[in-house]
């Protein structure tokens, strides 16, 4: 636990309540699949935005590389959301999964690397129920030019992937 105060001119000491941290996820950890979280993703302007997102009911939802995959660089990246516990790890979606429209596999979150100057957030945006919206390119054949992209909401529950839009 960890006391907070503040020194006040008069000599008034004025304490904060106290605030308890607590380690929700960390590298090196198994996610559900049975991987190893890897590292955190922050895109190319991390010193701007946060990996994390953080909604009112204590959520979090984030974007990781993985190890251990059998797809290696194909299905390496993936976007979790952890409750407030530290339990409650699930997986909303993963390169190299099939989008809810059956057609293609993503391929990346957010705006892709090739384009340094974007702000290349992974995640669009994180509400009160779990659902986590995302930005994601879409592979459809083995041309790497041929890429759609597509906006989705997941929230980690069968069936709990849908598609918003998507070019093509």
């Amino acid at each position: 636990m960890v006391g907070v105060a503040t020194l006040i001119l008069g000599g008034a000491v004025q304490a904060a309540p106290s605030i308890e941290t607590q380690v929700l996820v960390t590298t090196g950890q198994t996610v559900p699949g049975g991987f190893t979280l890897d590292s955190f993703q922050t895109g190319v302007s991390s010193t701007i935005r946060s990996p994390f997102w953080l909604n009112d009911t204590g959520q979090v939802a984030f974007a990781a590389a993985l190890a251990g995959t059998p797809g290696g660089f194909d299905d390496n990246l993936a976007i979790y959301r952890v409750d407030a516990t530290g339990t409650g790890l699930v997986e909303i979606a993963r390169t190299g999964q099939t989008p809810p429209d059956g057609a293609g596999a993503f391929t990346y979150f957010g705006t892709p690397p090739s384009f340094a100057a974007a702000a290349n957030p992974h995640i669009a945006g994180f509400n009160n129920v779990g659902q986590v919206a995302f930005i994601a390119d879409i592979s459809t054949n083995d041309d790497p030019f041929a890429e759609e992209s597509g906006i989705y909401v997941g929230d980690g529950t069968p069936g709990g992937l849908v598609g918003l839009g998507r070019e093509g």
